[in-house]
């Protein structure tokens, strides 16, 4: 979420509490559009935010989300706010978005501690996490003599898939993250759709200065790890998922 986040208080562009406060005839309907949100979920939302007691623009302090659920506190964290540490019902209505249209396994990005999730399989009995871990290449009950009868087969066919299978360049790489930069297009939605995490973004950030170096440098460690057939078209796939149709038709025409 902490990628998605970004665009929780601009979403179609629109900064509404610089247009509209709860006060004005629009105010539903406004954030209704900006969030891509119907009417009555809007009105739902409003409902729930009165609960929290905002004030007369709209807005109310982070903390008074968070509760004792430690999955909330990660959630509530995430979510921007302004300089006075304010949520605006815009961005309210956005994660409430979020929370109702992701997939289970993209709300779960972020939230889980790497080191918290070891300690909790080491909790598991022996044998339990033994057989989870084991992954043999050949299944048990596979005999030797009938995998040789099928070598030459599979290698063939191998030979014949590889050639079909496009092979990604630095080049390429490096148009991408040309065209992201100079486009200022949001590179952490396509970082987070090839399995970066927010925090992964951050070391990024740290690292580098410039847009383009962050983003090629991402690429590059993504190529590295990527445990696909075919990276250039898993790739094409997460250009265009995350909005960037053009630029993949371009590098990939």
């Amino acid at each position: 979420m902490g990628i998605y986040s970004s665009t929780f208080y601009k979403s179609g562009d629109q900064i509404l509490f610089e247009s509209t406060d709860p006060s004005q005839a629009n105010w539903i309907t406004a954030h209704a559009d900006a969030c891509k949100l119907t009417i009555p979920e809007v009105l739902r939302c409003w409902e729930r935010f009165l609960m929290l007691h905002p004030d007369k623009n709209g807005n109310i302090l982070r903390h008074s989300l968070t509760t004792n659920d430690a999955f909330n506190s990660q959630l509530v964290e995430q979510l921007p706010v302004s300089e006075d540490g304010l949520v605006t019902f815009q961005t309210f209505c956005c994660a409430v978005k979020w929370l109702s249209s992701s997939v289970t396994e993209t709300k779960l990005r972020g939230f889980i501690d790497e080191d918290d999730f070891i300690l909790w399989l080491k909790r598991l009995p022996v044998e339990t996490l033994k057989s989870s871990l084991h992954f043999p290449v050949l299944p048990n009950k596979t005999t030797v003599t009938g995998h040789r009868t099928n070598t030459k087969h599979f290698t063939a066919r191998t030979r014949v898939e590889s050639t079909a299978v496009q092979k990604l360049t630095y080049n390429q790489l490096h148009v991408i993250a040309v065209e992201l930069s100079k486009r200022r297009r949001d590179w952490k939605l396509l970082a987070n759709c090839l399995g970066f995490l927010e925090k992964d973004c951050q070391t990024l950030e740290r690292k580098y200065l410039d847009t383009e170096n962050q983003i090629l440098e991402m690429l590059q460690l993504w190529r590295r790890r990527a445990q696909v057939p075919d990276a250039a078209k898993h790739l094409q796939a997460a250009l265009r998922d995350t909005g960037n149709a053009d630029i993949s038709n371009a590098v990939f025409q």
